[in-house]
């Protein structure tokens, strides 16, 4: 869902660090869903957990609840105002 959502290239930071992700992919299940960031000391791939992104984004909505999902704390996620739960 995160790379349906995403719109790459996106901003991101990596222990306070921003960087630029650029993909997002699965690659097996013990290392879990990675991103390829470039940052101001290079390029590579970490574990999505390991990103923030602006509170206020899509984004940052799906990756609060991926970090739960794994038993991680969330980080900051806001919810837009326009956002709304569907009706049954």
């Amino acid at each position: 869902m995160i790379e349906d959502e995403t719109l790459l290239p996106t901003a991101a930071t990596l222990l306070d660090t921003p960087v630029t992700v650029t993909s997002i992919d699965y690659t097996n299940e013990a290392r879990g869903i990675v991103a390829t960031c470039q940052g101001p000391d290079g390029a590579g791939e970490v574990t999505l957990a390991d990103l923030a992104f602006p509170p206020h984004t899509v984004t940052a909505w799906i990756h609060a609840a991926y970090r739960r999902y794994l038993g991680l704390t969330p980080f900051p996620a806001r919810p837009r105002p326009e956002w709304t739960w569907p009706s049954t």
